[in-house]
């Protein structure tokens, strides 16, 4: 069992408040560790507005989630998990699973 096994059902929990470059992931820097083989986990949960839906990544060589964000260092939102599961596929090939939430469990 590796070490994200876990994690895998876990809400996802990066504080929002306060990003950097210690909890976030940029597009390129996704797809090089997907093509590697290196992403455990992608969560996929809604914005705590329901806006839409952000996609936060767990990587085998890094314990912390990583919070996808744009070149501008906001979080990048999806308004449609079609469109984000094609980018996906497209995109990122290699992702080993998939989690997706739609209301966070209290309790």
């Amino acid at each position: 069992m590796c070490k994200t096994d876990l994690r895998y059902s876990d809400y996802p929990h990066v504080d929002l408040g306060s990003l950097s470059e210690m909890n976030t992931i940029t597009e390129a820097v996704l797809i090089d560790n997907a093509r590697n083989g290196a992403v455990e986990v992608v969560k996929i949960a809604p914005s705590p507005d329901d806006k839409g839906f952000f996609v936060y990544v767990v990587l085998s060589w890094k314990a912390d989630e990583l919070i996808l964000v744009t070149n501008r260092k906001q979080p990048r939102l999806w308004v449609s998990l079609d469109r984000l599961y094609a980018h996906m596929s497209s995109k990122y090939g290699n992702i080993k699973a998939i989690n997706v939430f739609f209301s966070k469990q209290e309790g």
